[in-house]
């Protein structure tokens, strides 16, 4: 029973099965959310790794150069994506950026050297 009558949004989202017409075309934002959660995460990680490999003397510098190379890359990311939701659509574009992720991740993963990394050099 659909409360309010009057509101043609609230009836098609009864017929259709609550939320998931609510959500609509933006179901891709959904995984992509949780996954984007994880970034603080990442964050520290690599933050950890890079104090732990780089010598004390060249952390400055090694900040500097990610944060140079982070801010250079930035305007990639629009035109990048701007141009597969042109070519794909929206909903198709956040597909195939939550597969390229999810292969990453994979990769990752299923890497022997990666999952062996300790972050520590070895002895000279």
């Amino acid at each position: 029973m659909v409360r309010d009558r009057h509101c043609p949004a609230a009836q098609e989202r009864a017929r259709a099965g609550g939320h998931r017409a609510a959500v609509g075309a933006w179901w891709p934002m959904v995984p992509l959310v949780f996954i984007t959660l994880s970034t603080p995460s990442l964050n520290v990680v690599l933050n950890v790794v890079i104090a732990r490999m780089v010598p004390d003397e060249m952390l400055g510098r090694m900040g500097a150069v990610l944060s140079m190379g982070g801010t250079a890359l930035k305007p990639f990311g629009p035109v990048l994506g701007g141009t597969l939701a042109a070519a794909l659509g929206g909903a198709a574009a956040l597909v195939v950026l939550g597969g390229l992720l999810g292969a990453t991740a994979a990769a990752a993963a299923l890497s022997r050297e990666l999952r062996r990394f300790t972050g520590e050099t070895a002895p000279a």
